[in-house]
């Protein structure tokens, strides 16, 4: 073969190496949603991957969605979003606050009563780190609220956050599935 053989097939195959990142790449993006089936329960969790919503000096708060669907499948109507709220802190910043408030685009949605809390608490010689769990439960109206709207706002206790892009998008992508 020539050299302009070889040149040319080459580029064909790193073009179709890049074509396979491409995709590659455009699925790990889209991985941001999990469902896993329990087949001993027969129901499905969807959820989102849990995201940054604030970072501090005193604590950190990170989000995910879920909802319930009934059998092997992650396309339902449900009744419920839950909103999973994990934070660490050097103390327990949630203990005395039990709800949470969004604000999609401006409007407040209804307050959620937290539904669950949990803390564990760890220890080292150098400091003291608390886990929290807060477990609030949204109407699917207000979560679709949430999911469509570009500037979304929370409080939680004295911590106040605000979403944009990325995880927006993964909210989106979880309300898709909803099926409404």
């Amino acid at each position: 073969m020539k050299r302009g053989a070889y040149t040319l097939m080459a580029v064909k195959r790193l073009a179709c190496v890049i074509v396979m990142l491409v995709l590659a790449a455009s699925a790990f993006a889209k991985s941001g949603i999990q469902s896993t089936y329990d087949k001993f329960k027969d129901f499905t969790e969807v959820s989102t991957r849990s995201v940054w919503v604030h970072r501090g000096f005193t604590g950190s708060l990170r989000l995910s969605f879920s909802y319930i669907c009934q059998g092997n499948t992650d396309s339902c109507h449900p009744d419920t979003v839950l909103a999973d709220f994990q934070c660490w802190s050097t103390t327990g910043l949630y203990t005395e606050f039990h709800s949470v408030t969004f604000l999609a685009d401006g409007s407040r949605t209804v307050p959620v009563e937290k539904e669950t809390w949990n803390s564990t608490v760890s220890a080292d010689s150098v400091r003291t780190s608390v886990h929290e769990t807060i477990l609030a439960r949204l109407s699917v109206a207000d979560f679709l609220k949430i999911a469509n709207a570009s500037d979304v706002e929370g409080e939680v206790g004295p911590t106040r956050f605000s979403v944009k892009g990325k995880q927006l998008e993964l909210w989106r992508e979880l309300a898709e599935k909803i099926g409404h």
